[in-house]
């Protein structure tokens, strides 16, 4: 049996076009079996196909005997709960391509039965067939006129044969009086929905509606349009009966049906409107001033609203057992619920809970973004960060360039102050040497180049080794023959230049244990020989001094370089992770390498007005060019390459970002803003299951912000997880189409509660009612919900 409880728990089957005899006068003897005396067949084939909602609704009539036949019938149905009367109406438009008729399934409110019977007098009639004002149609006015006359709330539905927009115009469809009408329907919601049949114009119609950007105005429903009831759901014995029946998120009422068809999420051809989660809380089980009672809650939205300070928060700490607040504060909300008459019995258990964002919490979480609850809420969505090392190499190596450039300018400077000014005597010392002169000076090979080309080779093959290791399980069969292939070569770069810089070292070492030997020899020779013979060697020596400077100096002028940075950049690909319309982003401080970076980077490390030119500068120049020069480092080049590494480190700092929209929101300043994006977090998935609590989420939100952005989001956290909320806001009630509403009110020092769907109605209240009388704008928001248009118009 479908529930006729206070909230929905099962979805409600549906089907409001189907014909009976009283449709004679223009279907003939398609409609003769549907009379009054025949409802038990229909009857039947709504039971058997699980139909919980119909209505018979003839063209331009209304025969009260049939419906009252079949809603009779519903008392012993199992699966029939609701007959609502109706009537097709054929309705006239005027357009520029002049008068188009529509078919408008027109369904009444059946709280009033005295009323419902007046249906059938109020349409005019003349020879047992409708008399049309228009030739085969009703005018609007004369519609209207006969709605006011019945005096019952209705809900019109356009039937349309051919999708939205389609090239094909059909006879009697809202789509045939052309885009600007069509649109004007829309735009002013004059029907509550379009009605279609074929299951292929789903997909049409969704596709109209989002093209068109009118997602929340257009709401498609199913009807069967069945003339033959034997035949049923086909529209008569030689048709398809695959009907793609409509399934609406609601009670079995008429104003269920109101409130179902001014939402779109309500309406689904698949049975299926909450997350099926297992970690849900079924009711709220208490003893209310003596008495046992169970308030049933909805898998989805569950709204508590009341006046302030009346024990709405703590209520909610109590469902939650008061785990998210101090002791001193349970002693004292405690108390109050039980002085207040309410003795909670039930509470959820720790594992079904998701989240519990008490009154304030998101705000005070999100006040810096690095810390508590938000850091670890944020932390699930960023992708792994972008590893700096490779970037960093790349930089390193082309500074070394620079630097490489600007030591030889260094040492050219160097030679050249080496020159100095050597006094020679007018003659030597002998006519002719009388001894032996020694020259010590021996040029070898220069091993730094091939050294530093081995240590980055070799940090290169540890890099690969660990990459390896660190991606065993990532690694295919195929990569393994080229990651051998890799190190094998570069193990052969090491050996080949490793045994350059053998052969080099081993000469200097020979070199060195020569050079030793002539100092040995030239030592000894010092001591026995003459004093002219000392000048004359000096003589010498100072004469190859001066040629060794010279041609060094001309050596290291040979080899500056002009130096500037020229490379292709290197792009800086950050990692992201979509979250919706977020964007979780992992970076480095820059998104290139390129030369103006680097260049940037040494002027930073220099003063004002002072410059490194790799064709002028000397050590000296360069050390009285950096700023902040550290005392206890001896080369200049040195401390620069320090700093620069120093300075290239700050660039290439992780940063973490999220993007909506191209804006980053990460250091939004906004609370506000900030719990859209909390919200937009929550809505997924991958945060895991269980119930999502949360005291006024409109805290720090704009309205315009609720209604475009954060009540969509609580309808997705809705179709993953059970929630409970608190709220003021009529937008978090009306508009955001809650599943549950629970009052809580106070008389007399005592609590007491209400609480069902939005379109619960008992005899002591109605849900609505109670939201517009206690809910600051609530009865506004209703209204702008639920008025579709100007019946006076």
């Amino acid at each position: 049996m479908i529930s006729t409880k206070k909230i929905v728990n099962t979805p409600v089957k549906v089907d409001f076009h189907i014909h009976s005899a009283a449709s004679a006068h223009k279907d003939g003897e398609k409609v003769k079996d549907g009379t009054a005396d025949n409802t038990s067949v229909l009857f039947s084939m709504l039971e058997e196909n699980q139909v919980n909602m119909a209505a018979i609704t003839d063209h331009d009539i209304f025969d009260y005997s049939v419906y009252k036949a079949l809603r009779a019938k519903t008392k012993n149905a199992v699966h029939l709960h609701r007959v609502l009367p109706g009537v097709e109406f054929t309705v006239s438009f005027k357009t520029d391509r002049g008068d188009r008729p529509v078919h408008i399934v027109t369904l009444f409110d059946d709280t009033k039965q005295e009323l419902v019977q007046s249906i059938a007098n109020a349409i005019p009639l003349k020879n047992g067939k409708p008399d049309y004002d228009m030739s085969n149609a009703f005018s609007e006015d004369k519609y209207w006129g006969i709605i006011r006359a019945i005096g019952l709330d209705i809900v019109a539905i356009a039937h349309q044969k051919a999708s939205p927009g389609s090239d094909r115009k059909r006879k009697n469809d809202a789509n045939s009086v052309g885009d600007a009408l069509f649109n004007e329907f829309l735009f002013v919601e004059y029907f509550e929905a379009y009605e279609y049949k074929n299951r292929r114009n789903e997909l049409f119609n969704k596709n109209y509606a989002y093209s068109t950007d009118q997602l929340e105005q257009l709401r498609f429903i199913t009807g069967s349009d069945c003339h033959t009831w034997s035949s049923y759901p086909a529209y008569d014995a030689s048709s398809d009966p695959d009907l793609p029946y409509s399934y609406l998120k609601c009670l079995p009422t008429f104003k269920g049906l109101a409130m179902a068809v001014t939402d779109v999420s309500r309406i689904r051809t698949v049975p299926s409107f909450f997350s099926g989660s297992t970690t849900t809380l079924d009711a709220i089980e208490l003893t209310l001033n003596g008495a046992d009672v169970s308030i049933p809650l909805s898998p989805g939205i569950n709204a508590i609203i009341g006046d302030n300070s009346i024990g709405k928060s703590s209520l909610l700490n109590a469902i939650n057992g008061y785990r998210e607040i101090g002791a001193t504060v349970q002693k004292g909300q405690s108390r109050y619920l039980e002085e207040s008459g309410l003795v909670l019995k039930t509470t959820i258990p720790e594992d079904y809970l998701l989240q519990f964002d008490g009154q304030d919490a998101i705000r005070k979480s999100f006040e810096g973004l690095s810390v508590g609850k938000a850091k670890k809420q944020l932390e699930k969505h960023f992708p792994d960060p972008v590893n700096p090392d490779s970037f960093k190499s790349f930089a390193m190596n082309q500074f070394k360039k620079f630097h490489a450039a600007l030591r030889k300018s260094c040492k050219y400077q160097e030679s050249l102050a080496a020159l100095g000014v050597f006094k020679l005597p007018e003659q030597p010392p002998l006519g002719a040497p009388q001894s032996i002169t020694f020259d010590k000076s021996v040029k070898l090979d220069d091993v730094s180049c091939h050294n530093g080309l081995v240590n980055d080779v070799k940090n290169a093959r540890i890099q690969l080794g660990g990459v390896i290791e660190l991606h065993e399980e990532a690694i295919l069969k195929e990569d393994e023959p080229d990651f051998e292939a890799a190190i094998a070569a570069l193990d052969r770069i090491v050996k080949r230049h490793q045994t350059i810089v053998d052969e080099i070292t081993l000469e200097a070492r020979v070199a060195n244990k020569v050079i030793e030997a002539i100092t040995t020899r030239e030592n000894e020779q010092d001591k026995v020989i003459t004093d002219a013979q000392k000048a004359q060697a000096e003589f010498l020596r100072a004469i190859d001094r001066a040629g060794s400077s010279l041609a060094n100096a001309v050596m290291n002028e040979q080899r500056l370089l002009n130096f500037s940075f020229d490379f292709k950049p290197l792009e800086i690909t950050p990692n992201t992770n979509p979250v919706g319309d977020l964007q979780f982003v992992c970076k480095l401080g820059i998104d290139e390498i390129t030369p103006g970076l680097l260049s940037e980077l040494i002027d930073g490390l220099i003063g004002k007005r002072k410059d490194l030119d790799t064709l002028t500068s000397s050590y000296e120049s360069v050390k009285d060019a950096i700023n902040n020069y550290p005392e206890n480092e001896d080369d200049p080049l040195v401390a620069l390459e320090a700093k620069f590494e120093v300075a290239l480190d700050a660039k290439l700092k992780a940063v973490k970002t999220i993007n909506r929209e191209d804006d980053d929101v990460f250091d939004e300043l906004s609370r506000g803003y900030n719990a859209q994006m909390y919200f937009k977090l929550m809505a997924d998935r991958n945060v895991g299951d269980g119930i999502y609590i949360v005291d006024q989420p409109e805290d720090q939100i704009s309205q315009r912000a609720i209604k475009q952005t954060v009540l969509k989001e609580f309808r997705d956290i809705a179709g993953a997880r059970q929630v409970i909320l608190i709220t003021h806001n009529p937008q978090f009630v009306v508009n955001l189409d809650v599943d549950n509403v629970i009052f809580v009110g106070k008389k007399d020092g005592k609590l007491f509660l209400r609480s069902g769907a939005l379109e619960y109605e008992c005899s002591e209240y109605g849900i609505l009612e109670t939201v517009a009388e206690n809910i600051e704008g609530g009865l506004e928001t209703i209204q702008r919900r639920m008025k579709r248009y100007e019946k006076a118009s």
